[in-house]
């Protein structure tokens, strides 16, 4: 297969979180707390056997208690997620810290123009804070990423021993 394609095809996983993570951050502020409080509400039906016995206002209280953990929750993970992702077109060229350092690098551009993205979107704003949860979310999957290779390099060195 060309190198060229291959490299494109090692792009097409980071390159689609990319564009979730895009049309996730499109929505006004009042579809995203929609989103994320049909997903606390879900949740709370499953753990809590009353919730769905609970009034409507007791609910939505409950919501918004939880909003804001969930979301930045949800920032953290896909941003994990793209990091780990970032990380196989780069060790197609790059490897060990340098690799990781530019898987990096990526994923905090892309955090950095999501939240200037998020500036035009009607009652959402540009976070720093978002922006530094989306780095640390891209770190640890970054660092997952190699520390699962670290695993898998020493037990095939173990193998051949």
């Amino acid at each position: 297969m060309n190198k060229s394609i291959r490299f494109l095809l090692r792009c097409l996983p980071s390159v689609l979180c990319m564009i979730l993570i895009f049309s996730l951050s499109a929505h006004t502020a009042a579809e995203s707390s929609e989103v994320s409080g049909g997903l606390i509400k879900t949740i709370a039906e499953m753990l809590s056997p009353g919730f769905d016995q609970m009034t409507t206002a007791v609910q939505n209280a409950v919501v918004e208690q939880w909003q804001f953990f969930v979301r930045k929750c949800a920032h953290f993970t896909i941003y994990a997620l793209l990091g780990s992702l970032c990380v196989l077109p780069v060790s197609a060229y790059f490897r060990g810290r340098l690799a990781a350092l530019l898987s990096l690098g990526i994923a905090w551009l892309y955090a950095v123009t999501d939240e200037i993205h998020q500036y035009f979107v009607p009652g959402r704003s540009c976070e720093i804070r978002d922006i530094l949860i989306d780095w640390a979310g891209a770190a640890l999957g970054v660092g997952l990423v190699f520390l699962v290779c670290k695993i898998t390099e020493r037990k095939k060195q173990k193998r051949s021993k």
